[in-house]
């Protein structure tokens, strides 16, 4: 059984920063359900025109850090983040 936990209406908004060619920015969070780290979920985000999805892992203590393959962070702008947790 999948357990599938969305953030509705979250938009993450990353600011812009100048400079040559494109600035990866941290992005990090915690996801709890019901006060409960959550650990072994996969965070997405994924671009409001949908040409960019970046992916985290939350661990045990429900932290995550969002990468796009080797570079850490995300480019600016507008996101829907979804969790999805796997039951076991």
């Amino acid at each position: 059984m999948t357990r599938r936990v969305t953030l509705p209406a979250l938009a993450l908004a990353l600011a812009a920063l100048g400079g040559c060619g494109p600035t990866y920015h941290p992005v990090s969070g915690v996801v709890k359900l019901d006060g409960t780290p959550v650990e072994g979920a996969t965070v997405t985000l994924v671009s409001d025109d949908g040409t960019k999805t970046y992916t985290g892992f939350t661990g045990a203590d429900g932290t995550f850090n969002i990468a796009s393959g080797p570079k850490p962070g995300a480019l600016a702008g507008t996101y829907k983040v979804t969790v999805v947790k796997h039951a076991k």
